[in-house]
């Protein structure tokens, strides 16, 4: 069985659900209302599942029904799933990897494509910040949509410095109007103010 959508469906906040199969499990995406993907969730078995219709029940979770090869009475059934939704998509933070290369810190981290409850996101990029301590204030370093990156012109300060990256989950216009390798030194909360304009 290929991967397929059987049904569109109008959620409740504007956006849409996507039902049919995924890796031949029922399938859900997740859609918002300028087409960018939010989610993805899958349930099923061993065997060929399928999704073809969908219902938001009074609790905030979803019925998915469709027919299952994986239970039941065996050959294909009919099958009704419960999935909660989502309720926290923010992104796992990554896990950095600081090496020192010569006058330079290079950073990396392996790419996060899951939120904390494990529901699956459309990551546009990464936010980096640094504190000269470990106690912070931390400051914006830079954005990148990459999983890596240098930070030049540290080492002599190296040895004190911390790194921490997030997860950005929006507009990738509004992620290119950051400034690239700031002199000023930028806090959270005015970075926020460049991405919520």
């Amino acid at each position: 069985m290929t991967d397929r959508c059987n049904s569109i469906r109008q959620s409740q906040d504007g956006g849409y659900f996507l039902i049919g199969t995924y890796n031949n499990d029922f399938g859900l995406l997740k859609i918002a209302s300028n087409g960018d993907s939010l989610w993805l969730s899958t349930v099923g078995g061993s065997n060929a599942d399928e999704a073809f219709a969908l219902a938001e029940t009074a609790d905030g979770g979803l019925a998915l029904a469709g027919v299952t090869n994986s239970f039941g009475a065996g050959a294909t059934d009919m099958w009704l799933a419960k999935l909660q939704l989502c309720t926290n998509m923010t992104p796992l933070a990554p896990e950095l990897v600081v090496i020192p290369e010569g006058n330079n810190i290079r950073l990396s981290w392996n790419p996060i494509t899951e939120s904390v409850e494990g529901c699956f996101l459309n990551v546009t990029g990464y936010l980096l910040w640094y504190s000269p301590t470990n106690v912070g204030p931390y400051y914006f370093l830079d954005y990148t949509t990459d999983t890596t990156h240098v930070h030049t012109g540290v080492i002599a300060f190296a040895t004190g410095m911390h790194y921490y990256a997030e997860s950005y989950v929006g507009d990738p216009i509004a992620l290119q109007s950051l400034p690239h390798n700031p002199v000023s030194r930028f806090t959270r909360e005015q970075i926020q103010r460049m991405l919520n304009r």
